[in-house]
């Protein structure tokens, strides 16, 4: 098989989905040997990163969601004659019509109220329509769609009436934590924190966990901290105002830039892994948590459900009491049962693993490419 992998979101820098696509290249490349991989990549990866032999890198300078995108990237595929391209998210180019597999990790744009978005009404309805189009040309073209949960698989049967059997749930793996890379941390004066890892999109319901902390300090009479990690944005200008609203400066601490090892660091002395989501297509930062070794404290909704099981303590996302509730409940657990929570969490994270991933997804590649050699 000559396989090509659009890899441009390639890097942490680009949250999950960069997440993903760095772990399943580099864990597909290591349990296949045999098939030849061109791997599309703009800067700096395409020069940082080293490939083995059955392996090649491909500079493709196009940024997602651009014109580039949907004139020029399809010619450079063409010119590299795969037998299918792996598009690793939605922004397949419109005009390219030749054999694919999508990964869809969730439909959480099409969802988005006006209301929590911070675009003029204009950008709003031309962007919203841009990817409900984007979207439904992915899932109707594609020969094949990997989705990160069986939540998003039912999803798209319902809204696009695709057939199951054309949807793979694949779930993500999660890179194993290292207790050595806490002395690297500069983060050990933090204590009586809960944490919060990811954007500070609308979905991500970050208001509502403001308003908890807020009742947690007032009624409860408790002085806890928060811990936001998140990426500079808009979005975070927006949550600041909030903080500032709620006069929960003092309460609450923004990191935006900090390396794996302080990640790790700041889970596992946490008091809990807050995760308020109003809609996930994964939700791999509550996998982290439990790996790391702290509570979940997590959205009552069905994709959590799906992934994490009862190694949550769940909450309403729509009541800030319900969430602060749960927060306290985290505070009050014993050594004792605290200890069973994690450990119970920690090995339910082991199942989440990125060679099984790499192995599932290498599954559907071989499927796809039967159908090609019985045209």
């Amino acid at each position: 098989m000559k396989i090509l992998i659009d890899a441009r979101m390639y890097g942490v820098e680009h949250t999950g989905i960069g997440r993903y696509t760095q772990n399943l290249i580099t864990n597909i490349l290591k349990v296949d040997n045999k098939n030849k991989y061109l791997i599309l990549l703009k800067e700096p990866y395409f020069n940082q990163l080293k490939l083995p032999q059955n392996a090649e890198k491909i500079f493709a300078p196009y940024n997602h969601y651009s014109i580039d995108e949907q004139l020029k990237l399809p010619f450079l595929i063409q010119s590299l004659k795969p037998d299918f391209v792996h598009f690793l998210h939605i922004n397949v180019p419109i005009i390219y019509n030749q054999p694919f597999i999508a990964t869809i990790h969730d439909l959480i744009i099409l969802k988005q109220n006006k209301e929590k978005e911070l675009l003029p009404i204009h950008k709003y309805v031309a962007k919203k329509a841009f990817f409900a189009f984007v979207v439904r040309h992915a899932i109707k073209q594609a020969s094949y769609i990997i989705t990160p949960s069986k939540h998003v698989k039912d999803t798209i049967i319902k809204k696009f009436n695709i057939k199951p059997s054309k949807i793979f749930p694949i779930y993500e793996g999660i890179e194993k934590c290292n207790s050595k890379t806490l002395k690297h941390s500069n983060h050990k004066t933090l204590k009586n924190y809960f944490l919060y890892v990811g954007n500070a999109f609308p979905h991500k319901n970050l208001d509502k966990l403001l308003e908890a902390l807020k009742i947690i300090n007032h009624s409860f009479q408790k002085s806890l901290k928060l811990v936001i990690v998140t990426k500079k944005n808009k979005f975070l200008d927006y949550l600041k105002n909030q903080i500032n609203k709620l006069k929960l400066e003092k309460n609450i601490l923004i990191k935006s830039q900090i390396n794996d090892s302080e990640l790790y660091f700041l889970y596992k002395n946490s008091i809990a892994f807050v995760f308020p989501s109003l809609d996930e297509g994964f939700g791999l930062p509550g996998l982290e948590a439990l790996n790391a070794g702290t509570i979940l404290c997590a959205s009552n909704i069905r994709i959590f459900k799906e992934i994490y099981q009862n190694n949550a303590l769940y909450f309403d996302p729509h009541n800030a009491q319900d969430i602060a509730n749960t927060m306290i409940k985290a505070t009050k657990l014993s050594p004792i049962q605290r200890e069973r929570i994690i450990k119970k969490g920690t090995n339910h994270s082991q199942y989440f693993n990125w060679a099984k991933t790499a192995k599932e997804t290498l599954n559907v590649y071989q499927n796809i490419y039967s159908k090609l050699d019985t045209r």
